[in-house]
């Protein structure tokens, strides 16, 4: 499919289960709302040539369980995966921005590496990922904004960044 009026219509016609990529990638960007609360998606493969994955693109996709991130992914929008079900996700060296609520309420989620690119971690980032065990902050971090790990209940194990100047409130 190289364009698509109304891609939810188009996934939900079909009853998609398996979404993959190849090809160039028009604008780099998977849009905002994409594929969210599609809850038959279970398997993404995003193609080189994204550098985008825009705001809640995979948000409530409950049976999403595999998912593969290009090299050439620089951002991660608000919500992209919020109230996923997944247990891990593999975040591409190349990825500079990971915005608030990226992974807000994905309660499966036991352990995530953050790349060395980022120096930020958003607003709600990890909110309520109740099964977090797990999370080293790379040295590039310098700030925890607000709620990041509110009611992360399981984490216990933390390295913090050398260089995180500034954590916020709870």
């Amino acid at each position: 499919l190289k364009y698509v009026d109304n891609l939810m219509n188009v996934i939900n016609k079909y009853d998609l289960t398996n979404v993959a990529g190849t090809g160039r990638v028009a604008y780099g960007m998977l849009g905002t709302n994409c594929f969210r609360d599609h809850s038959n998606l279970k398997k993404i493969v995003i193609p080189e040539g994204v550098t985008q994955i825009g705001s809640y693109a995979f948000a409530n996709c409950t049976n999403l369980m595999d998912i593969s991130l290009p090299q050439s992914l620089k951002i991660l929008g608000n919500g992209a995966f919020a109230w996923d079900k997944f247990v891990t996700i593999e975040l591409p060296d190349s990825l500079e921005v990971i915005d608030a609520n990226c992974f807000s309420d994905c309660s499966n989620l036991t352990a995530i590496n953050i790349p060395n690119g980022i120096t930020y971690l958003g607003y709600k980032i990890f909110n309520n990922c109740r099964k977090l065990k797990t999370i080293e902050i790379p040295d590039n971090v310098t700030i925890i904004s607000n709620n990041a790990f509110a009611g992360c209940t399981s984490l216990i194990n933390v390295k913090l960044s050398d260089n995180l100047e500034i954590i916020c409130e709870n």
